[in-house]
């Protein structure tokens, strides 16, 4: 038989027999039922329901025919130190006479980074605009000034600009993020850092810092941060406080616009004394492995985070179960979709399907299988990290942030354009999506990947629909108790986002040799 006949045959049958199991809304429904219910108690890191969790993936993967991905067993126990610090903590500012006292949850919130069961602090106040050292963008808030022992009070996200080229103009750069301002506070020698939240720059409420960084916090159990306090000040206390000082938060923010700008000492004494519970443990990551059809070797990573933030203060209805059912039960229900299908396609490339503990706790899980994979790096093609959930109905589009900085890029459009839909830039640049999903630990291990989700523009919608959508969200149900799973959801552009993941995943594997960042790129391989 003609060899292109053969081909041809071979990718008719595939087609047929995906198509005999087509992924529907029903399937990602009832995973994402399951890992949303209250039994699973949030989901939150090395908890019970996180555990749960993890054991309903493992079960799945193995119904699929899926092989154990670490050594005989689908977990993988990433080694994490817990630590919850006081609830009644509070962090005095003092000048003179005039205290100014925030109070724990409502105010401030944060830890510390130091392991330790008490922590003292007492330092002064010093005001380092936005806290960076850029020197590729001529930038340094520090200019050289000694802030070891101090207390930084600092901006979130860049420096305003509307040039690319000028810290990602609109777009969020990883100096932007609080991860990299905390990293390099440490670096300083600072004693503490603390970030001015103000809604219009970090892109979320006051109630999203409140849940992520009250009760118990986490890090490596082979880390430890030098700060004695993380914390995040509201900002309208952050303007008292600078009040206190004889300055205006406003003009100090301004004056922060430039590269001009000099750290500004407050004169402002900070203390703070609280006690820390401590405990180690081991929380889940979830593997499974599906072996290449042709190549054994090279390997495509699919992964979606499971954890949320478990059982926390409730809300004003009395939930305390933050159930995380768009962020993430959506994801990981899409991923077990698309490991039933690529099951039956069975790609030329080997795939790992991974699910990740600790992404709410700053992409721990992923950031630990980077530095333990189960598969070299090398032979760890590119990665399609689905994080997130529509449940509005289909869309003409979808987004795949950071598939713009390699290979990906022309990959995931083509795969788009087949399934008669788009890629659309992200339309919230500046809130740094690209630096807040776990893709971002292989990028920055040198492995290409990109995060899909769903697009906003929706069928038989008006223009802007679904942005105003997103921004609701956020503002009602992102890292709240009321991000539950609602009878009325309509799935079927959920649906078309695991469609999606399986046509690229299909296509990444067909592609002969490495996927490669772009020259400009931040991130290449080693």
């Amino acid at each position: 038989m003609n060899r292109g006949i053969i081909i041809a045959a071979a990718a008719l049958i595939a087609i047929v027999r995906a198509d005999a199991q087509p992924i529907t809304g029903e399937e990602i429904m009832k995973h994402t039922a399951i890992l949303a219910d209250d039994k699973m108690e949030g989901r939150g890191t090395g908890s019970k329901g996180e555990r749960l969790a993890a054991d309903y993936i493992a079960e799945q993967f193995k119904a699929i025919g899926l092989l154990p991905g670490n050594s005989g067993s689908y977990i993988q126990g990433v080694p994490l130190i817990g630590m919850t610090a006081d609830q009644s903590m509070t962090v005095a500012f003092q000048k003179g006479s005039e205290v100014i006292t925030a109070r724990y949850y409502d105010e401030i919130v944060g830890g510390s980074g130091v392991v330790s069961p008490s922590v003292n602090l007492d330092g002064e106040l010093v005001f380092v605009g936005y806290g960076i050292s850029a020197p590729e963008q001529k930038w340094d808030d520090y200019k050289d000034v000694d802030v070891r022992g101090k207390v930084l009070l600092m901006l979130v996200n860049d420096p305003p600009s509307t040039d690319e080229k000028f810290f990602g103009g609109r777009a969020m750069t990883y100096y932007g993020r609080w991860t990299y301002k905390y990293e390099e506070a440490g670096r300083k020698g600072a004693a503490g850092a603390i970030l001015i939240h103000i809604e219009d720059t970090a892109g979320y409420p006051w109630q999203v810092p409140q849940q992520s960084w009250s009760g118990e916090r986490f890090l490596p159990e082979q880390e430890q941060d030098p700060l004695k306090l993380r914390a995040w000040l509201r900002g309208d206390v952050a303007e008292r406080v600078v009040g206190m000082a004889g300055k205006d938060l406003q003009t100090l923010v301004a004056s922060a616009a430039s590269p001009d700008f000099k750290p500004v000492p407050l004169h402002v004494t900070v203390k703070a004394t609280f006690e820390n519970q401590i405990r180690h443990l081991s929380a889940p990551n979830a593997i499974g492995m599906l072996p290449g059809a042709v190549t054994k070797e090279r390997y495509v990573v699919v992964s979606a985070h499971h954890d949320h933030f478990g059982i926390g203060k409730p809300d004003a209805t009395g939930d305390a179960i933050y159930n995380g059912a768009h962020d993430n039960a959506v994801g990981v229900a899409t991923l077990l979709a698309c490991a039933r299908a690529l099951a039956i396609v069975h790609p030329k490339d080997s795939v790992l399907f991974l699910t990740y503990t600790g992404e709410e706790q700053n992409l721990l899980g992923s950031e630990y299988y980077v530095h333990h994979p189960v598969v070299p790096l090398d032979r760890t093609i590119a990665v399609v990290n689905v994080d997130g959930g529509n449940s509005r109905g289909r869309t003409l589009d979808a987004r795949a942030q950071g598939a713009e900085k390699s290979d990906l890029d022309a990959i995931v459009a083509e795969a788009a354009k087949s399934a008669g839909m788009k890629i659309s830039p992200d339309p919230f640049p500046e809130k740094g999506y690209y630096f807040r999903s776990d893709h971002f630990s292989f990028a920055r291990a040198g492995v290409p990947g990109f995060t899909l989700s769903s697009g906003l523009e929706y069928e038989g919608r008006p223009a802007g629909w679904g942005e105003s959508v997103a921004v609701e969200y956020i503002r009602t149900q992102y890292h709240q108790p009321s991000d539950e799973v609602d009878d009325t959801w309509d799935l079927s552009g959920q649906v078309q986002v695991a469609e999606l993941v399986v046509r690229i995943v299909e296509r990444i594997a067909e592609r002969k040799g490495e996927i490669r960042w772009n020259e400009d790129c931040e991130f290449q391989r080693p």
